[in-house]
Order: C-alpha cells, then structure tokens, then sequence
C-alpha cells in the first residue's frame, strides 16, 4: 500500500520524510510553552488536510482528543502539586485533603497538546509514506525487520477494511446488526469475527505464497529504489535543521514554569520575536505544501 499523500511532502525521499517526522517528534517532546504546541498541532492538521487525509485527521483526532481529555483529568486528580488551588475536596474521609491545582491542570493540557501532536504526526507519515515505501527504505539494512514492520502497519487498516466488506455484505443480505440491545449486538456480530479470521489466513497464505514465489529469503537479494535524493530533499534538510536550531534557542529564553506557580503565558519584547519567527518557520511548509497544489506550473 503506497502513500496516499496528495501534496508537496509526498515527493520527497522516505528517509528525508522518517527524519522530518522524528525530528519534529522530539521537538514537541522538548516543548512546553502551550502556545507553540498549538502551532505545531496545527500545523500537522493543516498538512492532513492538504494532502488529502481528511478522514484520517478525523479518525486519529477522535483518539487523540480522548486521550487529551483523560490526561488533563487524571493529572488534575492525582498530581497534588500547586498553589492555586481550584478545588478542595470535603473533609470526608478518604477524599479529605484531595484538591485541584490550575498548574496541574495546566501542566496535564500541555502533556496532551504533546501526546496529540505526536498521534498526528504519526498519522501524516503513515498518510505519505505507506508500508510499501516504509519497507523499501528498511529493506537494505533490515530485510526482515521492515517486512515485518511493513506488514504490521497494514494490519490495522487492513482488518479494518474486511470487517466494513462483511458488514455490505450483511447487510446486502438483509441481516439488521443494530437491533436488540448490547449483549444482541454482540451475539449478532460475532459470526463476523469467526469470518474475519478466516479471511486474515486467507489473506497471510497468500502473501506468503507471493514471498516464495519471489524468492525471498533464498540467498542475496536484489532491490528497486526509485526514491532518490534530490534538491527538494536537501531543502527539506537545511530547513528541519534551522527549526530545530531555532525551537533550542526559543526554548532556552522563553521557559515555562508550572510549579510550585505557573509562570505568565503571556509573551513580549524579545519572546514575542522569537515566537513570531517560530510561528513563521511551522507555517510556511504548509503554505508551500497549499500553493504548490494549487499552482500548476510548480508541479
């Protein structure tokens, strides 16, 4: 399964794109201001939506967004630390002394503004480079290693697409899955799973069927890598390294403090620049990935 990127990103080479992401994965790990990781997690929906993975955005948006609200909630409930107190429980035994702090609460948004953002950031690599090019590219240092890799990626979607196929034809056959309630629900859909099943073996003897025939894993192999190096790979280079120069300066003069008081989010004189110039280097990829799809004499 290719790629199925619609924009700029997806010409170039899977290693410049592996480097991009990773890198752009531990620059929002090392981030704490909320401000600049809203940024970065617009961006990454912004690219989603350019090259055409608009319903990825929303399938790993319903998880991320899940995972947010349970970060802050369970960082609000465990993490103690603080002055500002929101909340203070009763003097009820067993609660008595719990309370809410705004740092937790606010140290627990910018956790998931992180976790968010790497989810997205994995779901636009998945969206341009595909298991195919993800095994093309592992397949000369790890042969073994990115076939499994490869296959395991498609696993998900691949499930996924056999249980909506079963479920037409179902309902092609009549069967209602939604009557009933729960535990009918469940009772209904199970033959599925048993159809599922059947179908992944299918599936896997064929794909094994089509390694022997191809000779893979008897002796030296040989390979086709059509992805080059280019001058768009070397501009996407110079760039990831001028953002990550830029996000240590910026995070070595506008740090954030949560505890034991949450510093001022507020930015300005120097800090303000800084930010304005970062806001500007994580926008401008995605304005050139838009104009580039819309400019025909670019492509």
């Amino acid at each position: 399964m290719e790629g199925k990127g619609k924009g700029l990103l997806t010409k170039l080479n899977p290693a410049t794109l592996l480097c991009l992401i990773l890198a752009q994965v531990a620059l929002v790990l090392s981030l704490d201001h909320p401000l600049l990781l809203l940024a970065f997690l617009a961006a990454t929906a912004a690219f989603l939506v350019i090259n055409g993975g608009l319903q990825s955005l929303l399938g790993y948006g319903r998880m991320a967004a899940f995972m947010m609200v349970m970060i802050v909630i369970i960082n609000s409930l465990v993490n103690r630390s603080g002055s500002t107190v929101l909340w203070r429980a009763p003097r009820w035994p067993i609660i008595e002394g719990f309370r809410v702090t705004l740092e937790a609460v606010a140290f627990g948004g910018v956790m998931a503004l992180r976790i968010a953002a790497v989810i997205l950031l994995f779901a636009l690599f998945n969206l341009l480079v595909g298991p195919d090019r993800l095994m093309v590219l592992l397949s000369r240092i790890m042969p073994k290693s990115g076939l499994t890799l490869a296959l395991t990626v498609r696993l998900i979607p691949s499930f996924k697409g056999e249980m909506e196929e079963i479920i037409r034809v179902q309902q092609l056959r009549g069967v209602n899955l939604e009557q009933g309630g729960l535990i009918e629900k469940i009772r209904i859909r199970l033959p599925l799973l048993k159809v599922l099943v059947l179908s992944s073996l299918e599936n896997s003897l064929d794909a094994a069927e089509a390694l022997r025939a191809r000779g893979y894993g008897q002796g030296r192999r040989s390979s086709y890598n059509p992805d080059s190096f280019g001058a768009l790979d070397m501009i996407a280079s110079f760039y990831l390294l001028v953002l990550i120069i830029a996000t240590f300066v910026f995070g070595s003069i506008v740090r954030m403090s949560y505890f034991p008081r949450m510093s001022n989010i507020g930015l300005k004189g120097q800090q303000l620049y800084l930010f304005t110039w970062m806001l500007i280097l994580i926008i401008l990829p995605v304005l050139l990935d838009w104009g580039w799809k819309r400019w025909r004499y670019a492509k």
